[in-house]
């Protein structure tokens, strides 16, 4: 099974921790993400045989100070695997990332996914640049 997971990193979370935690799985991404107002949060890809619950259960008995608010796991569709790791390398809204880990993902696939969301992050950046003010201009007559 494919998840997408979403972690906001509280005091006393140890990313080391958490990468022994999944060791066991088939295959995983790790990514880092800090918006510039704060936020610090990671992203995860996860290939492995659990079904959520077990997932939710054994996160909540390894890490207990995570509130259920602080993440998310949500089920990855199969055929949308590589769009989920292109969005964890996006820096859109001055989103900064940083790889921290991954287990048996081709380097290749992650490469092309952070060449794929630097293209998108510039076209986003580019489409929301001004062109100056905006004038309303109305026939009263």
């Amino acid at each position: 099974m494919f998840y997408r997971i979403r972690i906001d990193l509280s005091d006393g979370f140890d990313i080391d921790e958490f990468i022994t935690f999944v060791s066991h799985v088939k295959s995983y991404v790790i990514v880092r993400h800090e918006l510039p107002h704060g936020n610090p949060h990671i992203h995860m890809y996860l290939e492995c045989e659990m079904k959520e619950p077990a997932i939710r259960q054994k996160l909540k008995r390894k890490f207990p100070n995570i509130k259920s608010s602080d993440y998310s796991i949500k089920k990855c569709d199969e055929s949308r695997i590589d769009e989920y790791v292109q969005y964890m390398f996006n820096t859109k809204h001055g989103n900064k990332w940083e790889l921290i880990d991954t287990l048996n993902f081709d380097d290749k696939r992650i490469a092309t996914a952070i060449e794929n969301a630097k293209v998108i992050s510039d076209d986003y950046a580019k489409s929301k640049k001004s062109t100056g003010p905006t004038i309303w201009y109305r026939d009263w007559e």
